[in-house]
């Protein structure tokens, strides 16, 4: 949190667009369930995009990386005080980046300067889920750190969801 504050301080923006949260098991979004629910643990998932408008040499683009926002029920430490059930509810998020987009904001204005290109190298110390999300900032001089669940480490995702539920 205090890390996004100090980035909006800078004027470094985005908008987390969220979709209707699921719940599943899935690793992908086309497999998706409507519930998952497991003796008294559970998770929901919220397919989200995070939009950032941003200038690429000269070009205003708008990147969006899409990501799914896993909220895992759970107990708070105490019981509330007037009683003695324990409730649940969503304290904690995780993410697992998916994929990312990075398109001019105004394509039909296209001409000499007014592309998006990026040479390959400028993306290859990122990992392909959250390339584009993690060389944005690099840019303006932030770290963002390259271990970051996503879905080009099925392994760790899967192994992650399992311990979820």
């Amino acid at each position: 949190m205090a890390a996004s504050e100090a980035m909006s301080g800078r004027g470094d923006r985005s908008v987390h667009r969220l979709s209707p949260p699921v719940g599943g098991t899935a690793h992908r979004a086309d497999q998706l369930q409507t519930a998952r629910i497991v003796g008294d643990r559970a998770f929901a998932e919220t397919p989200t995009g995070i939009e950032v408008r941003t200038d690429v040499d000269g070009v205003t683009a708008d990147l969006v990386s899409y990501t799914r926002l896993v909220h895992p029920p759970r107990a708070p430490p105490r019981a509330p005080p007037r009683t003695t059930r324990r409730r649940r509810g969503i304290v904690a998020l995780d993410c697992v980046y998916e994929r990312h987009t990075l398109p001019p904001a105004a394509p039909g204005r296209a001409g000499p300067g007014r592309h998006i290109a990026l040479a390959p190298e400028d993306l290859a110390p990122h990992r392909p889920p959250y390339a584009l999300l993690t060389w944005h900032p690099a840019r303006r001089g932030y770290a963002v750190a390259a271990d970051l669940l996503g879905d080009d480490q099925l392994e760790r995702t899967a192994a992650f969801y399992a311990a979820t539920l």
